[in-house]
């Protein structure tokens, strides 16, 4: 991993920086065949259901980011199921969260069907929106208008994941023209079932459109087992019961006690035989990508120098 790398995120002063990945829920409006999240908002997981202001009010969760990530420079990431679904909660939560010092930046994984209009008078800056595509669930031309929408109101998107089942495999091409002249990223992103089995025509797809990295990782070719990783000591990923993990499953603890789980210090060797989560494989030693607080922002700029290539 480069100089500057370990400069951003490892600093010698000042406030250490996080990345937090925050898995808000899995509730979502849209019932993907694909996908194995329960969709239900207030579906049982032992003593809570699958959202996070349903388990704890979405008070107690602001009281416990602020009270441990004050002395922090934190990028955060808010994924699910679909988190913008539920608008009450989200706004009060951005609308805090963006006003604070130690948050850095904000990535929300989402698939682009909400209403944005209640997000017009609020600062946007830091927030980076990651959307999805699912051909199954939105046509397209809805899809963009969607997030023209969301663009028009102030929010950065930083790329479009396109779901990769066999039926929109052949349209990628013809899309992928369509939305960069719009402005926009069409990233192939590999059903999570689909095991590595991927057929000539998606490992064809993906290596004409990613970054060597990611193609490696993505389509299984690289195993990070035993190499030198940043993730662990410098995150925390979060459950929407409450439960935080020190990066990458290391020690457990609960979110709302007085103290987190220790990270582990420094680089760690990898447990894992393949892994295909950005956040995390792109800080494996030696990648040399994460140069500022937003992963997602890093990874845009080298798929838009892909992309202009392939022009």
């Amino acid at each position: 991993m480069g100089d500057a790398t370990i400069q951003v995120w490892c600093p010698k002063s000042g406030s250490a920086p996080l990345l937090v990945r925050w898995f808000v829920t899995e509730w979502c409006n849209f019932a993907c065949t694909y996908c194995p999240q329960t969709h239900v908002r207030r579906a049982p997981k032992g003593k809570y259901t699958a959202h996070a202001f349903d388990n704890n009010p979405l008070e107690r969760w602001i009281e416990a980011f602020d009270r441990h990530f004050s002395d922090h420079r934190v990028s955060l990431v808010i994924t699910g199921g679909e988190p913008m679904i539920d608008a009450r909660n989200m706004t009060r939560l951005l609308r805090h969260l963006v006003s604070q010092d130690y948050i850095a930046c904000i990535r929300i994984d989402t698939n682009a069907s909400w209403n944005p209009d209640r997000y017009a008078d609020m600062d946007l800056s830091k927030i980076m929106l990651m959307c999805t595509f699912h051909p199954g669930q939105a046509d397209e031309d809805s899809f963009l208008s969607s997030v023209r929408r969301i663009r028009d109101v102030g929010f950065s998107v930083g790329m479009v994941n396109y779901v990769m089942n066999d039926a929109a495999i052949a349209d990628f091409g013809r899309r992928r023209k369509v939305f960069l002249e719009q402005g926009l990223l069409l990233h192939p992103n590999p059903l999570w079932n689909g095991a590595g089995n991927y057929t000539p025509e998606s490992l064809a797809l993906m290596q004409a459109s990613l970054p060597p990295l990611d193609f490696a990782h993505r389509a299984g070719r690289r195993m990070p087992l035993g190499r030198q990783c940043l993730f662990p000591s410098i995150s925390y990923e979060l459950k929407y019961t409450g439960e935080i993990r020190a990066g990458c499953g290391f020690t457990a603890g609960d979110f709302f006690n007085n103290t987190l789980p220790a990270r582990p210090r420094g680089w760690r060797r990898c447990l894992h035989t393949g892994c295909h989560c950005l956040d995390k494989y792109s800080f494996l030693r030696k990648s040399d990508r994460n140069v500022t607080l937003n992963p997602l922002a890093d990874y845009a700029k080298e798929l838009w120098t892909v992309a202009r290539l392939s022009e």
